[in-house]
């Protein structure tokens, strides 16, 4: 899950998470998504109240549903996860598509593995590569070593070209396992 820390303060002399919790609700009640989104995270993690997957999702869901990719992303794996609701890889799915189509790296890179292995979808790999390599172009690492693992199970030139790209790529972010790609294939 991705977002922000409860526990951050905000910009105050010192953290008061539930002084937090008291003007995310305030606000989130009152329709703010990004309040929405602070909430969920709040009770999720438990800071500044009780924590209670129930509320988070509730929170996510609102949140979600004005646009926000955090939460859509989030929201997708409460159902996935079932945390704070039943479990659903049809809704996981169709919510992490909702962040992916609006350009968030972590979404089309899980989205990616659901294509890969049919998890909510039906198995596809020429989707799991378009939407791994959306995140990848975004700088996402683990999707840069993806894709470099993908190429290097191809076959010619090119495909060891694109798979060393990639390697690179990732490892120039600190990815241990490209690094290590590129020390054994001699790269």
């Amino acid at each position: 899950m991705v977002g922000l820390s409860c526990e951050e303060g905000m910009g105050m002399p010192e953290p008061r998470p539930a002084e937090a919790v008291k003007w995310y609700r305030s606000a989130a009640e009152q329709g703010n998504a990004k309040a929405q989104f602070a909430l969920a995270l709040c009770y999720a993690d438990g800071v500044g109240t009780e924590a209670s997957p129930e509320e988070a999702f509730r929170w996510y869901e609102a949140a979600a549903e004005q646009g926000l990719p955090d939460a859509q992303f989030n929201l997708s794996c409460c159902y996935a996860k079932g945390e704070g609701v039943d479990e659903s890889l049809e809704e996981a799915v169709a919510w992490c598509r909702a962040a992916a189509e609006q350009g968030m790296p972590e979404a089309q890179f899980r989205l990616a593995c659901c294509y890969e292995s049919g998890e909510g979808v039906d198995e596809s790999l020429e989707e799991a590569v378009a939407w791994c390599r959306a995140a990848a172009e975004q700088g996402l690492a683990d999707a840069q070593f993806w894709l470099g693992c993908y190429y290097d199970e191809q076959k010619g030139p090119k495909a060891v070209a694109e798979a060393l790209k990639w390697y690179r790529a990732a490892a120039r972010q600190g990815h241990a396992e490209a690094r290590s790609r590129l020390v054994v294939e001699g790269w």
